[in-house]
């Protein structure tokens, strides 16, 4: 028996189980990439957002993005909750950031407050 050819086949089949392994990790961690890639950015447009406001308008008080909430299967929402109450007049100012940001992440705008990703689509909520 040849045994050029036996390692030959031993090699197509361990890589073959590899490949199989690396393909069912990535579609579990993918999903996971998307939504933890969306959550930053949706924290950090929100953060400066706020940021802004409170340079601009001295009379509002310090207010910072304490958690993000995330519920829903295939349309995820996200709801972005803070340390005060945000003042009705600047929560599209902040919506528009935090959707401006998550875009600049490779996501696709679906209206003033939603994102499209490869797997979900994302509605952000204030408050």
């Amino acid at each position: 028996m040849d045994k050029r050819g036996q390692l030959t086949a031993e090699f197509i089949l361990i890589v073959g189980f590899i490949i199989v392994i690396v393909l069912l990790v990535v579609s579990y961690i993918g999903p996971q990439v998307e939504q933890n890639s969306v959550m930053a950015a949706a924290r950090e447009g929100a953060s400066a957002a706020i940021a802004n406001i409170d340079i601009v308008d001295i009379s509002v008080q310090p207010i910072r993005v304490t958690s993000l909430q995330v519920t829903g299967d295939t349309d995820k929402t996200v709801r972005i909750l803070f340390s005060g109450t945000i003042p009705e007049n600047y929560k599209a100012v902040i919506m528009n950031k935090t959707v401006n940001t998550v875009v600049e992440q490779g996501f696709t705008q679906i209206n003033n407050s939603s994102v499209k990703g490869n797997n979900f689509v994302y509605n952000f909520i204030i408050g």
